[in-house]
């Protein structure tokens, strides 16, 4: 388990959304939370990425560029299911890019781009 320091942008129609803040890196497991105290977690594996948030909102969405997949975002007890057509993902050693469209019954509500960079922590490994 490995502490890392974490970019998070978010870049959709609406705006943006960027915050830094510190994390931990766990057999590929990327956990962090966000300054309005919400639970992200990413695990990227076979080239597919599962993103959850837990916070006044949760929400759990997959990406995978092979594929249409479906996602799912929760408020105020009301469940949205999406399709999501995942145009871009990559992951190098400290970064994480998803190009992504969010359609419901087959319009395109939402584009976004969502870029994580990530790095050690000096003298940051917890036993």
């Amino acid at each position: 388990m490995d502490r890392v320091w974490i970019s998070f942008t978010l870049i959709y129609q609406e705006g943006r959304n960027h915050f830094e803040v510190e994390g931990i890196l766990d057999n590929g497991i990327l956990q962090f939370t966000s300054p309005d105290k919400e639970t992200h977690k990413l695990a990227v594996s076979d080239n597919v990425l599962v993103y959850s948030k837990i916070g006044e909102a949760n929400m759990r969405f997959t990406f995978d560029t092979a594929k249409r997949t479906k996602g799912t975002y929760e408020i105020m007890s009301q469940t949205m299911t999406f399709d999501i057509d995942t145009k871009q993902l990559s992951r190098s050693k400290g970064s994480i890019l998803v190009d992504y469209d969010l359609s419901q019954f087959g319009a395109t509500i939402h584009n976004a781009l969502l870029t994580i960079l990530y790095r050690p922590i000096q003298g940051g490994n917890q036993q």
